[in-house]
Order: structure tokens, then C-alpha cells, then sequence
């Protein structure tokens, strides 16, 4: 874990969300796209086992003319980029199968219903990071210390709110079964 610095720089203030928000969000993924919850979810739908890579880096914190760091800076980067954990989340993924018509591998009105940690692709799974309480007058460590706890306490919220991913098929092996069986009429 990174200590941070007082005065503050940019890259400490980097490294210890990394520790706080990204270390938080990467851990226990169970669904992505390499490990989907059943065979007919859309890889597409899913991200990396990995979880996300941190895209913030020290330079994004400092004024290009004076490089100060700014209380305005470092709290709307930190939202946004805490934002974009949020799509790590607890899903309940769903498959409906209606009929058993066909089906080999699978029952009529079976299917799969569970909840577990996903990294979802795109924005659409995304939650909003709000109510996040502004940072003092005079940033210090303490300080810093405070907004990022504040973080992962938004970021544990959204990762606990669970999602839906819903998925229905007529059976789970509908063209082998199907269209096969026509051939041998």
C-alpha cells in the first residue's frame, strides 16, 4: 500500500488509487469475456478477466502552465475514473430456455440464474459516483486519505448493487438440433 505524500504529488496521488479503487475493483472477478456465465452469453457483453487497466496518470493532476495540482482537478479526475470501475460489478445472469423441443442438452424451462462479481463491457452497466463530500481548503494527506476511503465506499455501493443480464433461447442447442434434424427427413 502507498503512502501518501505531504506536499502531495501527482503521481502519489495515481498510486494510491490504484491501492484504494483499482486494486478494490480487479479483485474476484468471476465473469468476463474468457469465463461467461453460460455458453450462450455474448462475449461481447463481458470485458477482461483482468479487470481494467488504470488510465490516469500523474501529468492529468498538474496545470500544463504551472503545474499545480488543484482540489478541483484531483476530485473530478478520481470521480470519473472511479465511474469507470463501477462496470465491475455483481450481475445475476439469467438464461431462460422455453422449450425442450430438439434439445439434447438441456430440459424445457431450465436455464441458469446466478449472481456473481462481472466486468461488463461499455458504459452501459456503469453506475454514477455521487454525493462524494468535497475536498478541504488546504489538501493534505489527511485529507486525501478521506476522499479516497470515500471512493471505495461509492465504488463498493455500485459493485454491490446488483445488475441483470438476461438471456433467452427456444433451446440451448438450437441449430445442431434443428436445422440438423431437417437434413435426415
Amino acid at each position: 500500500m502507498v503512502t501518501l505524500t505531504n506536499p502531495i504529488n501527482a503521481q502519489n496521488i495515481v498510486d494510491r488509487f490504484a491501492d484504494y479503487v483499482v486494486a478494490t475493483a480487479n479483485a474476484n472477478i468471476i465473469w468476463s469475456s474468457s469465463a461467461l456465465p453460460f455458453p450462450e452469453a455474448d462475449s461481447a457483453d463481458f470485458a477482461a478477466a483482468a479487470g481494467k487497466a488504470i488510465s490516469v496518470s500523474g501529468p492529468v493532476f498538474t496545470n500544463q502552465n504551472s503545474g499545480i495540482i488543484t482540489k478541483a482537478t484531483i476530485y473530478n479526475t478520481l470521480i470519473d475514473q472511479t465511474v469507470r470501475y463501477t462496470s465491475i460489478r455483481k450481475i445475476r445472469a439469467r438464461l431462460t430456455i422455453s422449450t425442450g423441443a430438439g434439445n439434447i442438452t438441456r430440459a424445457a424451462n431450465t436455464g441458469f440464474d446466478d449472481t456473481q462479481v462481472a466486468h461488463m463491457s461499455g458504459t452501459g452497466f456503469e453506475g454514477a459516483v455521487s454525493s462524494v463530500p468535497a475536498l478541504g481548503t488546504q489538501i493534505d494527506s489527511s485529507d486525501l486519505e478521506t476522499f479516497f476511503t470515500n471512493l471505495q465506499t461509492k465504488y463498493n455501493t455500485n459493485r454491490d448493487d446488483t445488475q441483470n443480464y438476461s438471456k433467452s433461447v427456444c433451446h440451448s442447442s438450437c441449430h445442431s438440433s434443428c436445422h440438423s434434424s431437417r437434413g435426415r427427413r
